[in-house]
C-alpha cells in the first residue's frame, strides 16, 4: 500500500528535482516524493524545519545512517543539503513496497509467519549494524520498516537516533511512539540496546497480530471504566494511563495456531519489562530468527542473487560479527542514554550516505544510484 499523496501548495526548490507531491508528514518534517532529473528516478525528499536545531538534527540524522553503508539494509540518502529558505533537506532512496505499516493495514489481517521471519531478520541485521557503531534508532516501529517490491526491509528514520554514551541528558517524551517505545524509555527515559529489541519485538508481535502489543483502542476495551473518563485534562490523564499500561501492565502474548516454535518465546523475550532478561543483542535475535526459519522450512536469499532465489540453511555473514552484548554494557553502564541527548558525541563516520524515508510505489524507471553530496554550508 503507498502512502496517500497530495497536492504542494508551496513548491520547494531543490536543484535537479521537480514534480513534488507530499507523501508524508512527521514531527517538524515533511516529506515529499519528487523526480530527479539527471538520473531519471523518483526519490523521497525529506525537508525541516529552518531553525538551528533541525538543521543539526537533519545533519546527525544522515551522517549516522551513512555509516551504516552498504553493509546494513537501511534506505538510503543521496544527498544532504539547505533549501534557498534555509530549510535542512535529505534526498532519500524511494522504495516501492510501502511501510510494514501499510502492509498490515492493506491486508486488514496478521501478516504470514515467513513475512514476520524475514522482516524481522533484516530488521536485526539493521539494528546489529548500528550499534555496532554506537547508534540507538530509539525509533523502530512498523512506519519506519520499509519494504522493497521483493519484500526485503529496510529499517528507516534515523531522526530520533542517539550516541551510545555513559553520560545522559534530559528525556523528550515528545519524540517517542507509546505503541512502541519500551518501558525503561516511557518511565526514565533511558534508551539502551535492549530498547531498540523491545521495540523490534513490539514490531514483530503487531505484525503477527494486526496491532501493536499495547494498542490504545484495546487497551480502552481491556480496561474498561478504570480508563480515564472525560472532563478536563482527560486526554493528559489518558495519554500517562496508556504509558503506564506499557511501563507495568501485563505483557500480551500472541495467540496464533500457526507459529513455529521458538517465535513466540522470542518476542516474549524481547518485550519483557526488565531490560536485563530481554536477548543480549540484535545479532543474537536475527540468529534466532534464521534458526526459527530454517527449522520452518524458509531458507536465507542469497546475497548479490534475485531476492526470488534461496539457499536452504545459508546463514548471513552478519551472524559472525562479534555483536554488542547489551546485558554486559548495561551492567557497566556504558549503553545507557537519556532521549534527546543533541548533537554530542557523534559516531565515527565511514562509508557511503544511507539514511531512512517515506515510500510509495515506483512511477517512473530507476536508473541507478547517485552518491553525490550537498554538505550545509
Amino acid at each position: 500500500m503507498a502512502p496517500q499523496i497530495s497536492q504542494v501548495q508551496n513548491t520547494p526548490r531543490i536543484p535537479g528535482l521537480a514534480d513534488f507531491a507530499v507523501i508524508g508528514r512527521g514531527g517538524s518534517s515533511v516529506v515529499y516524493r519528487a523526480w530527479e532529473n539527471n538520473l531519471g528516478r523518483q526519490v523521497a525528499v525529506k525537508i525541516g524545519q529552518a531553525d538551528p536545531d533541525t538543521v543539526e538534527q537533519f545533519r546527525a540524522e544522515a551522517r549516522r545512517t551513512a555509516s551504516l553503508a552498504p553493509e546494513a539494509p537501511v534506505v538510503e540518502v543521496f544527498r544532504l543539503g539547505i533549501t534557498p529558505s534555509g530549510q535542512p533537506f535529505l534526498v532519500l532512496e524511494y522504495l516501492a513496497g510501502g511501510s510494514l505499516s501499510d502492509r498490515i493495514r492493506t491486508n486488514g489481517a496478521p501478516l504470514s509467519v515467513p513475512e514476520v521471519l524475514d522482516v524481522g531478520i533484516d530488521v536485526a541485521d539493521a539494528l546489529n549494524a548500528a550499534h555496532q557503531r554506537g547508534i540507538l534508532h530509539c525509533d523502530v516501529k512498523p512506519a519506519n520498516v520499509l519494504l522493497t517490491c521483493a519484500g526485503r526491509a529496510r529499517l528507516a528514520d534515523f531522526g530520533a537516533s542517539t550516541v551510545l554514551r555513559s553520560d545522559a541528558t534530559d528525556i523528550e517524551h515528545g519524540a517517542l511512539s507509546v505503541a512502541h517505545a519500551s518501558p525503561e524509555q516511557l518511565r526514565h527515559g533511558v534508551a539502551l540496546v535492549a530498547s531498540d529489541l523491545y521495540s523490534l519485538g513490539s514490531t514483530l508481535y503487531e505484525g503477527l497480530c494486526g496491532r501493536a502489543p499495547f494498542d490504545r483502542l484495546r487497551e480502552r476495551g481491556v480496561a474498561g471504566d478504570h480508563r480515564p473518563g472525560r472532563g478536563s485534562g482527560a486526554r493528559d490523564s489518558e495519554e500517562q494511563w496508556w504509558r503506564d499500561r506499557v511501563i507495568s501492565g501485563p505483557r500480551p502474548r500472541i495467540v496464533r495456531s500457526d507459529l513455529p516454535d521458538g517465535l513466540a518465546e522470542l518476542i516474549d523475550q524481547t518485550l519483557h519489562l526488565d531490560p536485563e532478561r530481554r536477548p543480549g543483542s540484535a545479532a543474537e535475535v536475527a540468529a534466532r530468527l534464521r534458526t526459527i526459519r530454517v527449522a520452518a522450512r524458509r531458507p536465507e536469499p542469497v546475497s548479490g542473487n534475485s531476492p526470488d532465489q534461496w539457499v536452504p540453511g545459508l546463514l548471513a555473514s552478519s551472524d559472525t560479527v562479534e555483536p554488542i552484548r547489551g546485558a554486559s554494557y548495561r551492567r557497566a553502564g556504558r549503553l545507557t542514554h537519556r532521549i534527546g541527548s543533541g548533537s554530542g558525541g557523534r559516531p565515527p563516520l565511514s562509508g557511503h550516505d544511507d539514511s531512512g524515508s517515506i515510500i510509495g510505489p515506483q512511477q517512473r524507471p530507476s536508473t541507478g544510484r547517485s552518491t553525490s553530496h550537498e554538505e550545509f554550508t
